[in-house]
């Protein structure tokens, strides 16, 4: 392992987060002056859109709440996952790691089957799934850094 690797915390970007919030608050006042106006059939399908919106609108509030919180934080030791709803972190050290994924908007991480976390899981084949949609850093970035820091302290590089 490499001591030398800084701590990088990552955190979720509050622009983004007030944009999903507005967005969110326009649906939902849409869906309430459509409810108003509409037939009783139609009434069933705006409701179903308020409610949506109304939790979306919930979960992005709890997320600008505690955005002063790091989502991810990469060091030498590992990579650690700040689930905000839930309010825990989950902790993966880079050594647990087989294999690393990346989507559009998730970071899937592969464990070794002789992992603590592997052996605690319902499904030890799944991966660990982070979501990193809503970060303030570029999502380029984020995974030039994962895997820079995952092939450092492996020892691939």
């Amino acid at each position: 392992m490499d001591k030398d690797l800084p701590k990088i915390e990552i955190y979720n970007s509050k622009r983004k987060l007030v944009l999903l919030l507005l967005f969110s608050f326009i649906f939902i006042v849409i869906s309430i002056l459509a409810f108003l106006h509409s037939s009783f059939y139609k009434k069933i399908l705006f409701t179903v859109s308020l409610l949506f919106f109304l939790i979306c609108f919930l979960v992005f509030i709890i997320q600008l709440l505690k955005s002063g919180k790091p989502i991810i934080i990469l060091d030498e030791n590992g990579i650690m996952y700040n689930i905000l709803l839930k309010n825990k972190n989950i902790f993966v050290k880079w050594t647990d790691i087989r294999e690393i994924y990346f989507s559009k908007t998730f970071i899937y991480l592969y464990l070794k089957e002789e992992s603590s976390l592997s052996r605690n899981r319902k499904n030890p084949d799944e991966p660990i799934v982070f979501y990193m949609s809503e970060l303030k850093m570029k999502k380029d970035t984020v995974i030039a850094m994962i895997t820079f820091y995952f092939e450092k302290s492996t020892g691939v590089i």
